[in-house]
């Protein structure tokens, strides 16, 4: 639940509380879950923050790693993101 309302906030500009919902996904339901942390990520580089956004865009490469084969396009282009933010 607290996915699906921080990807609606988060469409809606309110970025502050998409990285809200999208922290308290990642502690109670989805620790292992790359792409919460692609999204959250999404919500830090839209208020400047590009540390944590880097730190979350690390944490989607090593669980996409974790995935296998299934994820290789969303790793391909995950370390994509990340290199042009370094």
């Amino acid at each position: 639940m607290y996915f699906w309302r921080g990807s609606l906030y988060q469409k809606v500009g309110d970025h502050r509380k998409a990285i809200a919902d999208f922290t308290v996904d990642i502690k109670l339901q989805s620790p292992e879950s790359a792409d919460i942390h692609r999204y959250r990520a999404d919500s830090y580089l839209a208020l400047k923050n590009k540390a944590a956004a880097i730190k979350d865009l690390q944490n989607a490469i090593q669980l996409y790693k974790k995935m296998g084969p299934d994820a290789d396009s969303l790793l391909r282009v995950t370390m994509n993101d990340l290199a042009k933010l370094k």
